[in-house]
Order: C-alpha cells, then sequence, then structure tokens
C-alpha cells in the first residue's frame, strides 16, 4: 500500500477510534419504573404486597438540594414497606447530546450535508455518575465523567487529531482528580453546609437510628431494621458542588441555553437503586451492575493499530498486518470490490447457487460441534464452513486471514463463534493423535 492509502487508513481509524471513545447510553428512563413503584405503593396501602425487591428510581432537580437524603431514600423505603437498599446509583447533570454534536461538528472538518442527516438525536446524556454505598459513602472508584463533554474543549484544539487529543489517561486522570477533589478523605472528614455552618462527621445531623419512623400512613418499622447512613454520608449539597464544576469546566463556553430552547441542559439528581424487604432479601437477590456511563471496549486496540499504521509496521507484517489494513480500507472504494461476495442481494444467482452448493458439502462441515440442542441456521453454518477453509477451491481463499462477525444483540454472533472454536480443537486433537500415531509407527 502507498502512503495514500496509509493516510486513508489513518483517518478511518481515527474516526473509529472517536465514535468508541465517545460512546455514551442515553439518560436511564425511569418512567416504567415509577409506574411500578407507585402500584407497589397502593398494594402496600391495601396490605397485598407482592415484592420482595424492587427498582426504583428518583429523580431530584435543582430545587431539591436542600433535602436530607437519607429522608428521602427511607421514606421510599418505608412507603413501599422495604427495609434494605442496595448501592445507589447517582446520575448528575443531563444534557441533549444532539447539542454535543452540533458543538463538535463546528470544529471538525464535516460535510455540510452531514447537518441535514436523518438520524439526528433526540435523547439526553448524564454529566457524570457516581455510586453511594448503602450507608451513603462514596463508592471509591466509581465516578465516572461523560466522554462526550470532557471531549468538547480538547477536540477544539485538536486539530482533526481525534485519538491524539482523546487520550485515555488523560482522561482517567481528570476522573481521578474530580474523586480526590469532592470526595478525597480531607474533603470527607471535613465538609460545610450552606451558610457557613460546619461540620464534622455529620455528627449534628440527626441519623436514622435517632427515633422511630413517625409516618402514620406508612407501616411501622423499628429503626433497628431499617437501613441507616452512616455519619460521614455524602449530602445532595455535596453533590450540587460537583454540578457546578462540571457546568464551569465543561459546558459553559460549549453549550449554552437560548430562550427558544431553555432545556438544552438541566440540573437533576436521578438516583437509581434496589429496595429490599429485609437482609436476607438483600443478601440472595442484590444485583448491581454498574458500569459507569462510557462504554468503551476498543479504543485502545484501535488506537494501538493506529501507531502500527503510523510506523509503517502493518505493511511490513506479511502475516496479519496486510490483512488487517485491507479490511480497515474495504469500505474506502480503493481495494478491489470483485473479492466480495454477496450472498443476501446477489448479481449472478447462478454463480450464487454453485457457491452455496459448494459450501454447504458434507466434506466442507465441522467435525466438532458445540453441546447444544440447538443447529445452527442456514446462514450460520455458511458462515463457519467458510471460515474453517476445510474446502480447496479459490472460494475459500476470499475470506483472507481475518473474520469479523457483525450484527445486533441476539443474532447468533456468539452461538457463530462457539461452533468455529470447537471446530479448531476437534481439528486440533485430530492432528495430534495423526502425529501420535506416526510417531508409534516409527
Amino acid at each position: 500500500m502507498g502512503s495514500s492509502d496509509d493516510t486513508a487508513a489513518e483517518k478511518i481509524l481515527d474516526y473509529w477510534f472517536a465514535l468508541e471513545f465517545l460512546s455514551q447510553d442515553k439518560y436511564p428512563e425511569s418512567r416504567d419504573i415509577r409506574n411500578k413503584i407507585e402500584k407497589h405503593k397502593e398494594d402496600v396501602a391495601k396490605n397485598r404486597t407482592k415484592y420482595k425487591t424492587i427498582e426504583d428510581f428518583i429523580l431530584l432537580s435543582g430545587t431539591d438540594v436542600d433535602s436530607d437524603l437519607y429522608e428521602l431514600i427511607r421514606k421510599e423505603a418505608c412507603s413501599c414497606d422495604m427495609k434494605k437498599w442496595g448501592n445507589l446509583t447517582f446520575y448528575i447533570g443531563k444534557v441533549k447530546r444532539e447539542h454535543c454534536i452540533e458543538c463538535i461538528s463546528k470544529v471538525l472538518p464535516f460535510d455540510p450535508e452531514d447537518c441535514n442527516r436523518p438520524e439526528k438525536s433526540s435523547d439526553k446524556i448524564a454529566w457524570v455518575s457516581l455510586q453511594l454505598s448503602p450507608e451513603g459513602n462514596f463508592v471509591e472508584k466509581s465516578l465516572s465523567l461523560s466522554t462526550i463533554l470532557w471531549a468538547l474543549s480538547r477536540i477544539k484544539n485538536a486539530k482533526c487529531n481525534l485519538s491524539g487529543a482523546l487520550d485515555e489517561a488523560v482522561y482517567a486522570n481528570t476522573v481521578e482528580q474530580l474523586e480526590k477533589c469532592f470526595f478525597g478523605k480531607d474533603n470527607m472528614n471535613h465538609m460545610q453546609l450552606s451558610g457557613g455552618k460546619q461540620f464534622e462527621n455529620r455528627g449534628d445531623m440527626p441519623l436514622a437510628n435517632e427515633s422511630q419512623i413517625e409516618d402514620k400512613n406508612m407501616q411501622l418499622v423499628t429503626d433497628e431494621e431499617m437501613q441507616t447512613f452512616a455519619a460521614s454520608a455524602v449530602t445532595l449539597k455535596q453533590l450540587q458542588k460537583l454540578y457546578k464544576e462540571i457546568e464551569k469546566s465543561y459546558i459553559t463556553g460549549n453549550i449554552e441555553t437560548g430562550e427558544q430552547e431553555s432545556d438544552a441542559y438541566e440540573e437533576v439528581y436521578g438516583i437509581s437503586f434496589q429496595l429490599f424487604k429485609d437482609e436476607e432479601t438483600k443478601n440472595k437477590r442484590e444485583d448491581d451492575n454498574y458500569l459507569g456511563l462510557n462504554h468503551d471496549y476498543f479504543s485502545n486496540d484501535i488506537k494501538l493499530v493506529l501507531e502500527r499504521i503510523k510506523k509503517k509496521e502493518l505493511e511490513r507484517d506479511r502475516f496479519l498486518g496486510q490483512d488487517l489494513q485491507k479490511y480497515i480500507m474495504v469500505l474506502s472504494g480503493k481495494e478491489d470490490q470483485t473479492k466480495r461476495i454477496n450472498v443476501v442481494w446477489p448479481d449472478d444467482f447462478s454463480l450464487y447457487r454453485d457457491h452455496i452448493s459448494e459450501l454447504m458439502q458434507l466434506r466442507n462441515a465441522p467435525l466438532g460441534k458445540w453441546p447444544s440442542r440447538f443447529m445452527p441456521a442456514f446462514m450460520q453454518q455458511m458462515a463457519i464452513n467458510l471460515t474453517i477453509k476445510k474446502g480447496k477451491s479459490a472460494l475459500f481463499d476470499v475470506n483472507g486471514k481475518i473474520f469479523s462477525v457483525n450484527g445486533p444483540p441476539g443474532t447468533g454472533k456468539t452461538t457463530l463463534l462457539k461452533e468455529i472454536v470447537v471446530s479448531n480443537i476437534v481439528e486440533r486433537a485430530s492432528c495430534y493423535r495423526s502425529t501420535m500415531t506416526r510417531k508409534m509407527h516409527l
């Protein structure tokens, strides 16, 4: 490949890296959860409860930060006839994803036609997330800053070098500094309330075990059974300080709220948590799958390949490097498209039938089968036979050395790969047996 091909591959990987690094789910939906909670509360009032655990979500605004967090959670638990809860996951701040995209598009050299793209996003994303323990203490390493917000100012100085600007190590250091600043030991042991009043370890604040629950319309629960907060528990005021810091560092100057659109971003504090009937139920059914805001799995791998292309290492790697570079360039139009075989919408049905007939010959099928009562579907079996390359014709060389499996969840990707893994295991066992037999004859 020439230098122009290297440049094109670098550009493709640069944008591919950005897409992966900036991946983030939308702000959690709470409507269905709240509807279920309200129905459960009605059942509790009528003494016909059926749940021993239930998922809950409370959405607070900036006007609620003076409220006592423990009292909010305690009252919610009581009204649901629950006594325990798991980790409290907070989603702080909310911004329209499209505003972030528009901010990025002003910096990067996008085609003007991209502004009219049909897939404009209407959802919103959280600024930052974190977890508190059931006792209200910050869970170490749980803070997750939106990579999209963090990237806004970084991309401005990137000069189109996205992978250089979006450095994982720099991002991780930013998150670490935020966590240290707001939830470090020095800050947790000495906090300040609004109005200048200071206190240490929440000693002057009423804790849950100082009195019995007084809600007459709720089932009475003794203080000994109800979950309590620790003296050092995080307050909503403290979380608001974090919100203000994110607003100052990443929102102001990038995303502004205009007269026509006052909800470009919002001060909200979403709290997601599980409620449990008792400690025994909690121990059996607690399910905390918190992963933070970002779902970046491959950016480090993409960056590694990008660095190898820049150093011309892939071009010199004749075993796999050149095939990998061809795979990256396959949709650029610079590769030989005649080698591509469309088995969904074939141009030549006669050739298509010949290909299918050859692929599905029994001699080209794997020797092993993953232990399952389900057989691979027709197209899965085609892909399996093509990948294991037992056939001798040129058709089986089209794939090259790289095999990619793409598709939405539940379409059989893992099932397909399991069959290929089993085939490799059986083939290796067969090869080993043949080798041992020859040695015995010698």
